[in-house]
């Protein structure tokens, strides 16, 4: 089978937890998948933050963010990855300006939303059972109407992701942002998330508050497409 030219991309993201995943998802692809024919994974994401801790989502810090990679590398394609829930929620005068400058944008990329946030993209990965109870949860405390803040979302999030862990034998239970199981990145993971990406729920939900992509879609399609001797077309 013939397999799609490598592929390189800078990601610009908000803060730790995006760089930590893209890192753990790195490793997985260089000990568990195959490899291209230059010995290096045949898709890999370059984290750049905008900011290591809360706001880093922020239109402006990404826009900057974003001119200084392009300016630094002319070539490498940039996607940005933010959570949508500062862009949609327009509960802050902050949340108003970050959408109202998103829809002027200009030349900057259409953005690839986590939808609505970080732990959102997380649940993806679980198994049915979690993921059917993630759903369910936040669907019941209007989190896909509305994104909730963090100190609503934290405690019924925690639960569940205590149990994903503890169905994959990691001993530390608990969730703090920034920081992932260095196994957490699995081929049954990714797995789970491709079929969770392409749940008739989930693209409903997608669509309502993102472009054409979101960050779990464009994830999916370039696995796919970079080991379709893996995952099939």
């Amino acid at each position: 089978m013939t397999m799609a030219k490598r592929s390189i991309y800078i990601v610009v993201s908000e803060g730790a937890s995006e760089r930590t995943y893209l890192q753990v998802l790195r490793s997985f692809l260089v000990n568990r998948m195959p490899l291209g024919e230059d010995f290096q994974p045949r898709l890999n994401f370059i984290p750049k933050v905008t900011n290591g801790g809360e706001g880093g989502g922020s239109f402006p810090l990404v826009r900057k963010t974003y001119l200084a990679c392009r300016k630094s590398d002319r070539r490498t394609p940039i996607a940005v990855w933010v959570d949508v829930d500062i862009y949609v929620r327009n509960a802050t005068a902050t949340e108003r300006r970050n959408a109202q400058a998103y829809a002027k944008k200009g030349s900057l990329p259409d953005f690839l939303f986590s939808v609505m946030n970080f732990e959102d993209f997380l649940a993806l990965h679980f198994d049915d059972d979690l993921f059917e109870q993630w759903y369910a949860l936040f669907k019941g405390a209007g989190h896909f109407d509305r994104p909730l803040n963090g100190v609503d979302y934290a405690p019924l999030f925690a639960p569940i992701w205590a149990e994903h862990v503890t169905r994959f034998g990691i001993s530390d239970v608990m969730y703090f942002k920034g920081d992932l199981p260095v196994d957490f990145v699995s081929h049954e993971t990714l797995c789970n998330l491709m079929r969770h990406v392409s749940d008739p729920r989930m693209h409903v939900f997608f669509r309502k508050y993102a472009g054409a992509q979101t960050f779990p879609e464009f994830l999916a399609s370039c696995l796919k497409e970079q080991y379709l001797d893996v995952w099939g077309a």
